[in-house]
């Protein structure tokens, strides 16, 4: 089920923040539909570099996307503390990010232009906001996610077959 959210001026959209290296991230949390501790990921044969494999999360297959290739991130190992962002929809997927940092409300007007961020990081984010002193980065999910699940769903189609 794809969440709607209709933004109101008055009120504050929460975010689920989280760090990927040094960078606060956050998505909507009504784009989220639960946070799980660092899982064994199968790898998929012949996968592209963007389908980091799949985990059964309760008995549901999903596929595990590579959100550091997406943000150009230099790439490391799992580790046991990273936490797996599971998004719902269609097709429910998730990624590894190395920490949450919590929910937090932020309203509509405090959400500034990218800016002058890096040409392959602008174009994936709503905006950003200070927090703490701190900047995060919003990513939409269909923004984020739409590309990948495109180039994931062969692969994971041949895996159901």
């Amino acid at each position: 089920m794809e969440s709607i959210v209709v933004y109101m001026p008055d009120h504050p959209i929460h975010y689920l923040v989280f760090r990927l290296e040094e960078q606060l991230f956050a998505i909507a949390i009504t784009d989220v539909e639960r946070v799980f501790r660092a899982l064994w990921v199968t790898p998929v044969a012949d996968a592209p570099p963007i389908l980091s494999g799949l985990v059964n999360l309760r008995g549901q297959v999903v596929p595990v996307l590579n959100l550091r290739l997406r943000l150009e991130l230099p790439e490391r190992m799992i580790d046991p503390e990273d936490r797996l962002i599971l998004l719902p929809g269609k097709m429910p997927c998730c990624f590894f990010v190395d920490r949450i940092e919590g929910v937090i409300p932020i309203d509509n007007g405090a959400i500034q232009p990218p800016g002058s961020l890096s040409p392959h990081l602008e174009p994936l984010l709503d905006g950003v906001v200070q927090h703490q002193q701190q900047t995060v980065l919003l990513l939409p999910k269909k923004r984020l996610l739409q590309p990948l699940l495109s180039v994931a769903q062969p692969v994971l189609a041949d895996v159901a077959s």
